[in-house]
């Protein structure tokens, strides 16, 4: 699914995301253009996260894909600060992040994972 994403191939990516994947489903939205129905799904994942260990770089990359880069940078932050597993593995290859990777705060949030 992310890699129909990467590639541009936005239809096969939201056929591919099924119904727990709001969040992706956000992103593929925006990248479509339809920034409203983004953020209403972005906004409704945000109220269903109430676990601890729910992967605060997916929040990110929605946050980034409607154009919020303050929120991205506020989830990015705490999914540092909860070691999330899944952004220590990709945050320095997933295309997601090039928007943003020049950003002085992107390279201290490296810097904080051992990872520059």
């Amino acid at each position: 699914m992310l890699g129909h994403f990467h590639a541009g191939r936005l239809e096969e990516a939201q056929d591919a995301a099924g119904p727990g994947m709001q969040l992706l489903r956000a992103q593929v939205l925006a990248a479509k253009g339809d920034r409203m129905a983004a953020q209403r799904l972005l906004a409704e994942a945000e109220r269903q996260v109430t676990d601890n260990r729910f992967p605060r770089g997916a929040l990110a990359a929605a946050h980034l894909a409607v154009g919020d880069e303050e929120g991205a940078f506020a989830r990015l932050e705490k999914a540092v600060d909860e070691q999330d597993p899944i952004l220590a593995l990709t945050v320095k290859s997933n295309p997601t992040w090039d928007p943003i990777r020049s950003d002085p705060r992107f390279q201290r949030l490296l810097r904080r994972m051992n990872l520059e």
